[in-house]
């Protein structure tokens, strides 16, 4: 069980006892810096999808639940392995893993351009 409070955030599988793990959530860290970069990039991969524009405007409206799904997953994976193994793996997963999670976010936004696009092409299929 994670207890939060305001921006701090601690594994306590025991109410009695203290926390396993905690952090806080600093500034610089709540997630905007990578909602920015996934901002351009939807925009972008929307921009050059070739397809109608309101599949266009779902696919960059896509990218803020993508980039909150993205900060919820960092976060379960910090407090994971700090509360199972220790404190410096959780510091050197938060330290190294922002690009992979990158990579997932583009590779999902790119998957959801292929579905578009794959509905674009059955729709016109049909008529």
């Amino acid at each position: 069980p994670v207890l939060r409070s305001g921006v701090h955030l601690a594994v306590v599988p025991d109410p009695t006892q203290d926390p396993v793990f905690s952090v806080l959530v600093a500034r610089n860290c709540s997630g905007i810096t990578s909602l920015v970069v996934l901002l351009a990039l939807g925009f972008l991969i929307a921009v050059l999808t070739p397809t109608r524009w309101y599949w266009r405007t779902l696919l960059f409206g896509l990218v803020l639940p993508l980039a909150i799904l993205m900060n919820a997953v960092r976060l379960a994976i910090i407090l994971f392995f700090g509360a199972r193994f220790n404190s410096g793996l959780a510091m050197w997963i938060h330290d190294h893993e922002g690009p992979v999670l990158m990579l997932f976010c583009t590779l999902a936004l790119l998957g959801i351009r292929s579905l578009l696009l794959q509905l674009e092409a059955s729709r016109h299929g049909e008529s």
